[in-house]
Order: C-alpha cells, then sequence, then structure tokens
C-alpha cells in the first residue's frame, strides 16, 4: 500500500511518506553539516539527537487511515481530520521521554512552541486545540494510544534505516530550541515544495577587494570649513581604522557614536573581514527603521556585489514579515539565505522571540553570521534589554557569531553592579568591547549649536490642548521644521491640519508603503537642495531615525516620549551646522485627537522628571547624552523590575507562547497588512507567482482598530492580508489614516 506525506495540488505532486521522511532529514542534515564549525561538539550532538527524532516522527501522524483517505483525494485542500503533529509528539513524549523532541513536532505547525510547564502539566499534552473542546482531546488521545504501534509498523516498514534510540538528550537553551525548530520547519517546508538545499557563494576575499577599488576615502584637509574638515577626517579615519586596525577576533563589540549613521561602509568593512577570516555564512546587518534599509541596500549593492551575479540575491533587504500558514503562501515567506542580509530591528528580534513556524523558519541561518545591531539602545524599551542581551550572548559565544553594536548613546547596564545581581549577571563575563580603544582618540565631532528650549515644572510654558494652539506656536519658528511625535495616527493628524492650512508639509511613519516612503524621502532630498534659510515647510513624522544623513532641520519640535527618543532627534538639529543657530523645542500634547503610545508612558513620567530635577542638581541642559541615558536606563529598570525579572524567567522556563506575546518594541507590533497594489492582490489570491519583495514594498502594518474601522475584510485564501483601495489610502500624506481624518 502506498502511503502519502501530501495529496496532488495545484503545481504540486504527490509526496510518498518515505520520500518526505528522508528528503526532511537529508535537509535538515546538510544545515547542521554547514553548521557544525560554529557549534561546540556537545552543542552539535545535542542538537542532532534531538532533529533526528523530530524529523523521523514529525509525520507520522499522518499513517492514520483516515488522514491517509484523504490525502489520496488529488486535488483536495480538505483539512486532515486527525491532527497529524499530536502522534508524533505523543510518541517522543511519553516512549521517547523527550519533552524538547515532542515540543519540536507540536510546534512545526500552529500554534508553534507551547508554554513548556504549562502544555506538560495538562491531562492532554502537546494537542492541538481540536476546537478547545477537552473531551474531544481526550477522545483523541486515547485514539491514538490504541493506533501508535499501528503507525510505527508502519513507519518502520516504510523507512527501516531510520531508526532511533531511546537515549534521552540534555535540556536544550530556549533559543536553541528555537533554531532547532527552525531546521524542522524549514526541511519539512522546503522537501514539500521540492526546494534542493543551495546557498549562494559568499565570496568575501573578492567583495572585500572589489569594496577596496570603489570605496577608498581620501582625506580633503582643504574643506571649505572646519566642520566639514572634522567630518571629513572622521570618515576617512574610520574607513582606514575598520579596514585594517580593527580587531576582528573579538566576537562582541561596540562603538558609541551621536552620528552612527554616517559611515556605514566602515563597520561593514570590519564585519566583511571578520566574515572573511572566520569562513562566516552572512553577515547580518540590523537598522532601527525602515528606511535606512533602503539607504544601505543602494550602497552595498554599487559596491560588492560581483560581475555576473544577481544583487538581490548577494544582498537581501528585508523590509517587514510577512508570515502566512498556509501552503500556498509559504513561498512568500522570507527567508535569511542571501550572504548579506539587512533586515529591521521588530523583524529580527521579534523573529528570536517568535514561537510560530512561519517566523521561525529562518533562524537557523543565523548562527555563523557577522551581525550588525545598529542604534541598539533605543531599540524597545528596556525591560527587554536583558532578555535581548542574554540571545546576543548566546549567539555570540554559544552558536559562532561576530556582533557589532552601535548606538547613540550607549547604556553599559552590566557596568551596574545592582543592575547584574538583579539579573543574576556575572560582572566578570565577556561583555562587548570598545571597537575603537580610547587611545585612538576617534570622536565624532557632533554639532554645537543647537539650543534646547524646555520649561521646568511639567512643562507649563510649551504644553498645548489643542493641536490648533500647538500649530500657531510651531508655524512661528523658521523652517524646515521637523515635528517628532511618538504616534502614526497623531503625526497624521499634524500633517492633515497643517495641509488644511495650506502649510507645505510631508509626513514619515508606518502609515505609508516602503516604496511610498522612499518617494516621500526622494521629496524631501529635494527640498534640502534648495540654498538658504527661508524654507518654510514642516516634516511630521515618528521615523527620524531613518532620515538621510544630509537632512538637517533649522527648528525642531519633540513631543514628549522617551530619553532615548529624544537622544535620536537632537542629531536632526542644525546637523553640521547648516544654520547659523538650531532649535528644539520639548513640548507636550494633550489633545483627545492626538493619541500617544502608552508604552512609553513610564518613559514619558522620567523624561519629565528629568527635564524637571535634572541629574544631581545638574540641569537637564547641562547633561551628557550618556549621562541621560544611563540614569533614564536605570529609573526604568527600578520601576519595572519584576517585569524585567519575569521576563528572564518566562524564557528559562521555556514559556514560548508567553515571551512571543509580550516581546514587543516602542511601537505596538501589527500582526496584519494591507496591501495598496489590486493587481498584486489578485495574484496572491489566484495562487500566481509574487516576488517577496513586491509584496513586502506595498504593504502597510495594519492594527486590529484599524482593520475594523475601515471594515476591512481579508483576502480570500490569505489570511492576515487586507486590500487597501485608493478610497482608503493616501501614498502623498496620510497613507492607511486617509478615511480618519475629517
Amino acid at each position: 500500500m502506498t502511503l502519502l506525506a501530501h495529496s496532488r495540488q495545484s503545481g504540486r505532486e504527490e509526496q510518498e511518506y518515505p520520500v518526505h521522511v528522508r528528503g526532511t532529514w537529508d535537509y535538515i542534515l546538510k544545515v547542521l553539516e554547514e553548521m557544525k564549525h560554529y557549534m561546540s561538539v556537545a552543542l552539535y550532538d545535542r542538537v542532532w539527537r534531538r532533529l533526528f527524532l523530530a524529523a523521523v516522527f514529525h509525520d507520522i501522524g499522518k499513517l492514520c487511515e483516515d488522514d491517509q483517505r484523504v490525502l489520496k483525494q488529488s486535488g483536495t485542500k480538505k483539512k486532515l481530520p486527525v491532527p497529524h503533529q499530536y502522534a508524533g509528539a505523543y510518541l517522543l513524549h511519553h516512549t521517547y521521554k523527550d519533552v524538547f523532541a515532542a515540543a519540536l513536532v507540536y510546534g512545526h505547525h500552529r500554534p508553534g512552541l507551547p508554554d513548556l510547564n504549562e502544555e506538560i502539566a495538562s491531562d492532554v499534552s502537546f494537542c492541538p486545540e481540536n476546537g478547545g473542546d477537552f473531551s474531544k482531546k481526550l477522545e483523541l488521545e486515547k485514539r491514538i494510544h490504541k493506533e501508535l504501534p499501528y503507525y510505527l509498523e508502519s513507519h518502520n516498514e516504510a523507512v527501516p534505516d531510520l531508526r532511533a534510540d531511546l537515549q534521552v538528550c540534555e535540556k536544550p537553551t530556549p533559543l536553541e530550541e528555537r533554531i532547532s525548530l527552525s531546521m524542522l520547519v524549514d526541511g519539512d517546508w522546503s522537501n514539500t515544495a521540492g526546494e534542493v538545499y543551495c546557498k549562494v557563494p559568499v565570496r568575501w576575499s573578492e567583495r572585500l577587494e572589489q569594496i577596496d577599488l570603489k570605496k577608498k576615502i581620501p582625506h580633503d584637509k582643504n574643506s571649505s570649513t572646519d566642520m566639514e574638515s572634522l567630518h571629513k577626517m572622521f570618515v576617512h579615519d574610520f574607513y582606514e581604522f575598520c579596514r585594517e586596525k580593527s580587531n576582528i577576533h573579538n566576537c562582541c563589540q561596540y562603538y558609541e557614536d551621536l552620528q552612527w549613521e554616517y559611515n556605514i561602509l566602515a563597520p561593514f568593512l570590519h564585519l566583511l573581514r571578520c566574515a572573511k577570516e572566520h569562513n562566516l555564512r552572512h553577515i547580518v546587518m540590523v537598522f532601527p527603521q525602515e528606511e535606512m534599509l533602503h539607504f544601505v541596500d543602494s550602497i552595498l549593492k554599487e559596491t560588492i556585489v560581483l560581475p555576473g551575479e544577481n544583487k538581490d540575491e548577494v544582498v537581501a533587504a528585508i523590509y517587514r514579515q510577512i508570515e502566512y500558514s498556509s501552503y500556498e503562501l509559504r513561498k512568500l515567506a522570507i527567508s535569511w539565505e542571501a550572504p548579506i542580509i539587512l533586515t529591521t530591528a521588530d523583524n529580527f528580534f521579534e523573529t528570536l522571540s517568535s514561537n510560530l513556524p512561519s517566523k521561525l523558519r529562518k533562524l537557523h541561518h543565523l548562527p555563523g553570521s557577522a551581525v550588525f545591531i545598529g542604534g541598539y539602545s533605543g531599540m524597545f524599551t528596556h525591560a527587554f534589554l536583558p532578555l535581548v542581551w542574554k540571545w546576543i550572548r548566546e549567539l555570540t559565544y554559544e552558536w559562532g557569531c561576530y556582533t557589532l553594536l552601535a548606538s547613540d548613546a550607549a547604556v553599559k547596564f552590566y557596568e551596574f553592579e545592582d543592575y547584574l545581581e538583579n539579573f543574576n549577571l556575572d560582572s566578570t563575563d565577556d561583555w562587548p568591547i570598545k571597537l575603537v580603544p580610547d587611545e585612538e582618540r576617534m570622536h565624532w565631532p557632533i554639532q554645537q549649536n543647537c539650543s534646547l528650549h524646555i520649561a521646568k515644572k511639567d512643562l507649563p510654558e510649551f504644553r498645548f490642548d489643542k493641536v490648533e494652539a500647538f500649530l500657531d506656536f510651531m508655524l512661528q519658528k523658521p523652517g524646515p521644521r521637523i515635528i517628532v511625535v511618538d504616534n502614526p495616527l497623531t503625526s497624521a493628524t499634524i500633517a492633515y491640519k497643517l495641509r488644511q492650512r495650506q502649510e507645505e508639509v510631508y509626513h514619515l511613519s508606518e502609515a505609508f508603503t516602503v516604496n511610498d516612503k522612499c518617494e516621500i524621502l526622494k521629496g524631501l532630498e529635494e527640498k534640502f537642495k534648495i540654498q538658504g534659510e527661508n524654507n518654510e515647510w514642516t516634516l511630521v513624522t515618528t521615523n527620524f531615525t531613518g532620515l538621510d544623513l544630509r537632512m538637517s532641520f533649522r527648528s525642531g519640535f519633540f513631543r514628549v516620549s522617551s530619553c532615548e527618543a529624544l537622544i535620536q532627534c537632537v542629531k536632526c538639529i542644525n546637523r553640521n551646522d547648516k544654520y547659523s543657530a538650531g532649535d528644539l523645542w520639548i513640548f507636550a500634547l494633550d489633545d483627545p485627537d492626538t493619541p500617544r503610545n502608552k508604552k512609553l508612558d513610564i518613559h514619558s513620567e522620567i523624561l519629565y522628571e528629568l527635564i524637571s530635577d535634572g541629574i544631581e542638581q545638574k540641569e537637564f541642559r547641562d547633561c551628557s547624552l550618556s549621562e541621560l541615558a544611563t540614569y533614564a536606563f536605570t529609573e526604568y529598570g527600578k520601576r519595572q523590575l519584576g517585569g524585567i525579572n519575569d521576563l528572564l524567567i518566562s524564557e528559562d522556563c521555556g514559556e514560548f507562547k508567553t515571551i512571543a506575546q509580550r516581546f514587543s518594541f516602542m511601537y505596538n507590533r501589527k500582526e496584519s497588512i494591507g496591501v495598496t497594489d489590486k493587481k498584486l492582490i489578485n495574484q496572491v489570491t489566484y495562487g500566481r507567482k509574487v516576488i517577496n519583495n513586491e509584496i513586502q514594498k506595498k504593504c502597510v502594518p495594519l492594527d486590529k482598530e484599524l482593520i475594523e474601522y475601515l471594515q476591512l475584510k481579508e483576502v480570500s485564501g490569505c489570511p492576515g492580508i487586507y486590500y487597501l483601495s485608493e478610497e482608503k489610502y493616501d501614498a502623498d500624506l496620510l497613507g492607511c489614516y486617509k478615511s480618519l481624518m475629517k
């Protein structure tokens, strides 16, 4: 009797069970062999043994007669009557006594990795919801217990060469479990789709030679101004240092500069030298905002892609997570297969924290990589920093990564004894070291001509009850102006009201697709080509960290949120002394039409206190950026200590579902997307080929409330995807908030 793993469907032949089981393991084995160089013998052996169990038994439940009957119906898309992952999880849990291997089999389809302690304690462990009916779960357990010996008999006849012993593996770390699930899912899904494991050659040595030829930076001492001379000196010296002198054997380093983005090619050179020296698999660069990806993507494709190569296969810019559960849409899932990967912080860290197979599928590409994390200290609330650092350390010291951190004002939390004690961290551990030693004396020349305007004691002078009052105040100041707020709906509201006043206004936030953001940035670049100081126009934004480095504003307005965001905002004002003076006003706005980001409430409270009281009798204006960042960090830690400890405890206990739900960034996570291209929607709906980058660049993240307000409906067969028509989306000013403006 022929046993099937997958039925015949449009564009896919039926697949026999033994072919799929062997193919899945062979795929995983190739990945493991590539990763072996970066792992200890003990780690490799543990991962190998657990993955072998999971791969061999992940589909054993499909040998149920009822499931086989459905699988043999050509072209059917019927759901299997018996959840097939339960049998494998049951076998590994009860016979092989390996709950972690059982969790992998359970988690290779939704709902993903569970909270382990809760799952093990339940009356029916590792059983899919099945409608949430306990009686159905109990009935399924009895059936699997009774029929499992028959499944095993059929399985052993089908794949007699794949026999697993009963030796129990050691407990994995949570990150190890996620990486293992990544390999299982990629092996399973790739084999189902008929994909062969292959990779683009990294060719690090050749790329290093090419970048030398194309980007040798001269040192011009005859600049038009002293500031320009200092800037060019810094760019030249930093570039030469990273090319020739940076230590490529230290596996975790950092550098601190207010304008770390200015010469991104220099740290890339350091990573490239690390990759060459240690034969690394990838270079992964992580940035706070999407706009920075576009900037770096164009630079790298111009400098390191070799003749005859497809530039998109060498440098992959991954803007947004597009994740699907159905087979037809898996081909749209973004992997980290290219030699050089550019991605956003939310994509990167929410992959590390995820429990879903679709999101974790790419994670196994990360070990053995050179990883750059830019702007790390302001990416997320401080409650998550110990957990983030736990992952970074494990990737660095257990999985062969070489990590470089960059920040506006680094918070060295590992230097605080109280903090280390609270989180059971060892002060003698190998913490990150400076990329540029003190003796090199390489410092970025920060502009000195930016005045901070704040009112002490709860900001009475610059507190506004209505948007209109704030706009009256703001428009009295010279342009170009930038208004930085903490919520994209608020930025859209302010932009809309400025347009009503016939003012020239630009808006930049996550309300737009990536393509439309790029067009807005092009328009801004043209504006900055106009000479003189009388540029009477305004940018309203939430994404100030992604602004082009040539942009310099005469007047800035920062709505009170976090101290980290304020530090990043400072660098947009009078950058490089472009104007005779630069001014930044910190203001409060209490208009109900301009909602706040509730996640930043405690951060805002701390910033208010800093403005009012300073630090140890030192005025707020007189504090250095590092002093402000450090104070804000320690204060947040004091107020949220319980929540931080809860996160670390949840991670250590393998509460994968809980961590995935709780881990987030400054902005609310949005699980759904709105696609603005009707033609693209039709392609997805009817199963036609869609290029990954195409859908990434034409979608907008949507929250549940906006979906309900706009009365959007999911695209048929595409969970989490909605169509945003022209009536509900404005590419020029309002983005997805067009219908909300009245």
